[in-house]
């Protein structure tokens, strides 16, 4: 049973990266919204600061009635979703910006996420690194994710080990970028009410990966409008910018005119920024 992406995440920025932009496989796969993505990737990748990437949005698996069936682990083979990336790594192999991000989120069939096997899941990533790297995108960056919806303060204890494990064909980690998300309300990321003050989060993520060498990306970032959250995520993002040598950037969650009624929506009204816009991140773009 195919599943269906649910979202794009576009345009943030980080000093080293400028521009992001987040486009759902599901939709290069489609051939009646084919041409138009791949267009739109052609542009960003063009732009001499701009990176563009393209991910799973399935979550990792696949809801059949009320059951949530894991890749790889009761759901699709691994080798399925190898399969998916060494044809789209073979489309833009030649192309150095663009990102692969290989599954967004993933996470077992309830939030407790009990059941979800982080070592089953390095395995399925593993298969996907060496699908990408042997279709000849040997250098572009690839996200790796991890277990409880890549939450950034559980990554160290929860995914950490099982990914660092995952190499290129042959030997080395390079380019090979954990991707991690962190909400700062009690419900990751579905309330307009932040009282998760996430600063020491990345902080000791920070610390964590210049212990061990690697690199992340932060890949959805977000809160409500209202100061409670423009007090807690401020800080958050200096935080970030102060271990740019471990984080190599930030997207924040969420844009776009597709969902207008949505809780964290940030994209302008009647041409004014959001207010988490204007108080936590405008400044932090440059030219």
């Amino acid at each position: 049973m195919a599943c269906k992406g649910i979202y794009d995440r576009v345009l943030h920025s980080h000093a080293q990266i400028k521009a992001i932009s987040y486009i759902d496989i599901t939709d290069l796969l489609n051939i009646q919204n084919m041409y138009l993505r791949n267009a739109l990737i052609v542009i960003f990748a063009g732009h001499a600061s701009a990176k563009v990437a393209f991910a799973g949005v399935n979550l990792a698996g696949c809801e059949i009635g009320m059951q949530t069936n894991v890749i790889n682990q009761g759901g699709q083979s691994g080798g399925k979703l190898a399969e998916t990336w060494s044809l789209l790594a073979k489309r833009y192999a030649n192309r150095p910006k663009v990102v692969f991000g290989i599954m967004n989120e993933p996470h077992g069939s309830d939030q407790s996420d009990a059941d979800f096997d982080i070592n089953n899941w390095a395995g399925v990533l593993q298969q996907s690194v060496n699908a990408i790297r042997q279709a000849g995108a040997v250098d572009q960056w690839i996200f790796l994710l991890g277990r409880n919806y890549a939450n950034a303060g559980a990554f160290p204890g929860t995914s950490a080990d099982a990914l660092k494990a995952i190499k290129n064909p042959g030997v080395g980690n390079e380019n090979l970028i954990f991707e991690v998300h962190q909400y700062f309300d009690e419900t990751g990321g579905k309330s307009t009410v932040c009282n998760q003050p996430n600063t020491s989060t990345f902080k000791s993520l920070g610390n964590y990966l210049r212990s061990v060498g690697r690199k992340a990306f932060i890949g959805e970032i977000g809160g409500g409008n209202g100061k409670d959250c423009i007090d807690l995520i401020c800080p958050a993002v200096e935080t970030i910018g102060q271990y740019s040598d471990v984080f190599l950037g930030w997207t924040s969650w969420a844009a776009g005119n597709w969902w207008p009624d949505y809780e964290l929506l940030e994209s302008p009204k009647d041409g004014q920024d959001a207010p988490i816009i204007s108080s936590c991140f405008a400044s932090k773009f440059t030219d």
